[in-house]
């Protein structure tokens, strides 16, 4: 597997909203596809109940999953997360 080079930290409004039952079957399907093409490792990092970081592959993919799962909150009447991407430390 390629190395990640990039993280996002995900902080949600509440434990309820990250648990949400659209947005988890939506965050799954999308994080198989991006494991399938190698732009991501798979493995959150639960940092609480409200706060989680996954590792992209490059900036590109980061920005393409915060525009998905931001997307995909909205979709599903939950708020947003706020989020947040670096380099991998």
């Amino acid at each position: 597997m390629a190395t990640m080079t990039k993280q996002a930290t995900m902080t949600w409004a509440s434990a309820e909203d990250q648990k949400n039952p659209g947005v988890n079957a939506a965050r799954e399907t999308y994080i198989a596809n991006a494991v399938a093409a190698g732009t991501t490792d798979g493995v959150p990092v639960i940092v609480s109940d409200v706060t989680t970081i996954r590792y992209w592959l490059d900036q590109t993919s980061a920005d393409d999953w915060y525009a998905f799962i931001v997307q995909t909150a909205i979709d599903n009447n939950v708020t947003p997360p706020t989020v947040v991407i670096a380099d991998k430390t």
